[in-house]
């Protein structure tokens, strides 16, 4: 897909990286979910114009991120 690539963000260390790219030898997570106590939590750092949710890939994983999220 096409779309910015985010480097260096900080995210804890239980994240699950749905999505990254390698940037200097070191992958990045640029879509990740998370537990936090009951709640669950998705970020995504792509999403920029809109040949990034013309990308299937794209749309497949935000799918599967809210029925994950909807439990």
């Amino acid at each position: 897909m096409e779309d910015e690539r985010y480097t260096d963000l900080r995210v804890q260390p239980d994240v699950v990286a749905l999505a990254s790219h390698e940037h200097e030898g070191r992958e990045h997570p640029l879509i990740w979910a998370r537990s936090y106590g009951n709640a669950r939590i998705v970020y995504d750092a792509l999403g920029h114009d809109t040949a990034s949710y013309e990308a299937e890939t794209h749309r497949e994983i935000l799918r599967r991120a809210v029925d994950w999220l909807l439990g």
